[in-house]
């Protein structure tokens, strides 16, 4: 059984070992300025509330938004009872929100939805960090679509230039095609106005293709070291386009938030907001989808710690943590010892405890805990 943790140790370090997906970890390098570039709001400490299931939060919640892998289903297969509860919820009058940290813009979501069985007219909006960091690269004064977000600063230069030049960290499904697609082409370090972080499969500098699976983990980390040491003396800005760290399957492998907390590392403590995280738990992605809501009757239902829960409680939002079929399930069970709610506290004392997450001192307090997400 394996047992997830959080690790404190230095990214470069796990990026930079040709074994680090093998080796046991235990969380990543603390880095204050990603977390205090999120809202401020706080929480109190109170004990977690375990229900049994959706059909008890009916009548507090009106908009419900909605994490996908850990939730709704496993990555490959949908999770027993959610089809029941998402038409449920609808029948109710209940606006559900689908916001993914998926790197993928947004109609990868719908194919993936409709693969499952989903029926995407269910959801208002299906928002993924990688369409809203599409609208951010394509940042033009004409964009009014409701995933725009405010643009960045350290683009504005930048998004007038007659050739946009930037460096991919890629997944290798699509980057060159995604970033064309805003207007970006792709290019060396030594000539980049921006680094994307998209994946941490591939590197791509428009001329050559460094991929982890096929050149092997050796040449990729040596490449990947060489690229943000470069990026750092230049000082190029960066969006993070998923800022998960770690992928939620068996082989817990490095995500692209990872290569975001190296390359503020690298960048130093006075220049790391260079660096714009997409995704939850950071707040431009909340406020597209609570713009002109009531927050008092919202709430995000998902399985990580770190960015669903962390991001509510930022943004000042009530939270479900599911439990029984996330990223910290395995844990919660083990350290449970039979008991659920054993389980979920020790696992959120240990986060709590832990400085080296994006809720940066923030005690989280999930508002309820459900096993499953289930009527």
């Amino acid at each position: 059984m394996r047992t997830l943790t959080f690790l404190n140790t230095s990214v470069l370090t796990y990026f930079g070992s040709s074994t680090a997906f093998t080796t046991t970890r235990t969380s990543f390098y603390p880095v204050a300025s990603a977390t205090t570039r999120l809202h401020s709001s706080s929480v109190s400490s109170s004990n977690m509330q375990v229900l049994g299931g959706v059909r008890d939060l009916v009548d507090k919640y009106d908009l419900f938004l909605l994490d996908m892998w850990g939730v709704m289903h496993d990555g490959t297969t949908t999770y027993e009872g959610v089809l029941d509860v998402i038409s449920t919820l609808k029948a109710e009058g209940k606006e559900l929100i689908v916001l993914s940290n998926s790197s993928k813009r947004q109609d990868n979501s719908i194919k993936m939805l409709k693969k499952l069985g989903f029926d995407p007219s269910n959801f208002s909006q299906i928002i993924t960090s990688g369409e809203v960091a599409y609208h951010m690269l394509s940042q033009t004064s004409t964009d009014d679509s409701p995933l725009a977000p405010q643009p960045w600063h350290l683009l504005n230069g930048i998004a007038n230039s007659s050739e946009k030049r930037v460096f991919c960290f890629g997944s290798g499904d699509g980057d060159e095609a995604y970033l064309n697609s805003c207007g970006w082409k792709l290019s060396k370090m030594s000539e980049a106005d921006l680094i994307v972080a998209r994946g941490t499969f591939t590197i791509n500098d428009g001329e050559k293709i460094i991929h982890k699976s096929h050149d092997g983990q050796d040449a990729y980390y040596e490449s990947y070291q060489q690229q943000i040491a470069e990026a750092a003396k230049r000082q190029i800005p960066m969006i993070v386009a998923n800022p998960d760290k770690i992928r939620p399957d068996a082989d817990r492998s490095p995500m692209p938030g990872t290569i975001g907390m190296d390359y503020e590392k690298a960048l130093g403590s006075d220049y790391r907001d260079r660096v714009k995280y997409i995704g939850k738990p950071f707040a431009d992605v909340y406020e597209i989808c609570l713009r002109n809501k009531d927050r008092s009757k919202a709430c995000m239902v998902g399985d990580a710690l770190e960015t669903d829960i962390t991001g509510a409680t930022a943004e000042g939002i009530d939270s479900v943590w599911v439990v029984n079929d996330g990223i910290h399930n395995v844990d919660i069970e083990s350290k449970g010892n039979g008991s659920l709610q054993d389980g979920c506290q020790k696992v959120l004392d240990e986060f709590n405890g832990n400085k080296g997450t994006y809720a940066d001192g923030r005690k989280l307090s999930p508002t309820i805990v459900l096993p499953h997400f289930r009527w």
